[in-house]
Formats: C-alpha cells, structure tokens, sequence
C-alpha cells in the first residue's frame, strides 16, 4: 500500500488512476496538481473531512473511489488515513474507529448481508457510496444504523466528487422514495423491512433503475436528450463532456435512468 509521502507526492506532482470503462475501453487517465487542488477541495467540503478526520480506504487506489473521492483529499490537509483491501467483516470490526469510509455499493451490499453488522452502530460516521447506482435500500440501511450517507456521483473523467445527496434521518427518504415511485421504482422487496428474507441476488435485483444521483452539483450540468452533460473544473478536459448517462431531473433531484451505449 501507498505510505502517506507517496500519497503526499501524488498531490504535488498529479496520478495516473484507470477509468471503469463505462464511457469506453477503461483508460489511464491523468490529474494534474492544479485540477487535484479543485477536487480536493470539493471532496472534502462535500464530506466534511478536516485535519482530524480518520479516513478507513478501502476501495481500489488505483480508481478515482479509492484514491481521490477521500484519500488524497484528506491527506493533503493532515487527515488520518489507513488503506487495506475490502473485507466486510473486517470493514464492520474497525469502522468505529474512523471518521469517514467511501464504499461501492458492492461493498455496502456485503456489508449489509455480514452477520456482525446487524447490531453496527454508524453514529458520527460518514459514509460516501458511489462508483455504481446507489439503492434505495443501501440508503435506508445505512441511515437505520445512524451513518450520515451521501450518495454520489462522478467519473474518473469528470471528478470524484461531482453531484450528491446527503441522507443524515429517515425524513430525508420520504422525498426520495416519492420521486422513485413517479419514476416507476418498485420497493415490494422491501416493504417488510426484513433483511431475513433477503440474498444477495435480491438486493441486487432491485430495480436499480431509477436511483439518485443527487441534487447539489460541484460542476455544470446540462441534460441534453435524456443525456447527462457536465463542465467545469472538476473535469479533466474543457468544454461540455458527454457522460452517457441517461437522467432525469424532478424536484430539483438528478436520477440515473440507465446508459446510452449507441456510442460504445
């Protein structure tokens, strides 16, 4: 794993991290020093990260979730920081012991379904989940055990950290499950409330789409077509990008309604 100089160096001099490969062929791509200081800045706004913050990284480093949604944002003003691989049952030992910690939904799926997790206890936690469609289920779940969760949206192309929405209580569902069920979601998996009779392969095929993306923007925003368009200097090149994603917005709320792959 990256020591903390190593880490320190990436702010200074830029880093390479890979793309997922949901707009093409995954691809090398690179943060200039200058375009790192804006989306450090962001990041750790958006998550409330100071120098006293203790940072638990567990995504991959070499993608934007893992090093830039949290790591280098923290380190870069003095915040604790401790990288190993995802294990969820050893996410839910140490998690009391941090701050901050940014899952894929993925992760936050496992951890949900990991037997010591059912007394976890997120109080004076935050959580960012992005890299793929945040559920509404993994927002309840995580907001049930007191975690304050933002859910988030960005793209190795665009910045880690470009829209997002804060949940901190169960009144902050209520607008989110209205717009869902406008735009078609189906919540009869979880009327019950009962992970008991939940697998894995039921929480993830929920209907994931719709879901949110967010309502607060670090960048421009355009929706053109159905299709999610961003600037801004977050972004690694100029002028208006085309993510593929395809949206929505009502109530002032951005939801991802699936991808345009006529391009790929």
């Amino acid at each position: 794993m990256y020591s903390q100089n190593e880490l320190q160096n990436f702010n200074r001099a830029g880093v390479k991290i890979f793309s997922g490969g949901t707009t093409g062929k995954p691809k090398k791509i690179f943060r200039s020093p200058e375009n790192l200081v804006r989306c450090n800045i962001i990041a750790n706004e958006a998550q409330k990260i100071t120098r006293h913050s203790k940072i638990y990284t567990v995504c991959d480093m070499g993608h934007a979730g893992g090093m830039l949604a949290q790591t280098l944002p923290g380190i870069g003003i003095g915040a604790s920081v401790e990288i190993e691989p995802f294990n969820a049952y050893k996410w839910c030992k140490k998690i009391k012991n941090y701050t901050h910690s940014h899952l894929t939904p993925g992760q936050a799926i496992a951890i949900m379904l990991t037997k010591n997790s059912k007394t976890l206890d997120l109080t004076n936690i935050w959580i960012t989940c992005g890299s793929d469609r945040v559920t509404y289920s993994i927002i309840e779940w995580f907001i049930d055990r007191n975690a304050s969760f933002l859910a988030n949206w960005g793209m190795s192309e665009v910045g880690p950290i470009a829209i997002n929405k804060l949940f901190s209580t169960r009144n902050d569902l209520k607008d989110l499950k209205n717009d869902l069920s406008t735009i078609g979601h189906s919540f009869t998996n979880f009327e019950q409330n009962n992970l008991k009779k939940l697998s894995a392969e039921t929480i993830k095929s929920d209907p994931l789409i719709p879901t949110i993306i967010g309502d607060k923007q670090y960048c421009e925003v355009e929706i053109q077509e159905n299709r999610l368009y961003v600037r801004g200097e977050i972004c690694i090149k100029s002028g208006w990008f085309n993510t593929n994603d395809l949206c929505r917005l009502i109530n002032g709320r951005f939801y991802y309604l699936g991808r345009n792959t006529n391009n790929f």
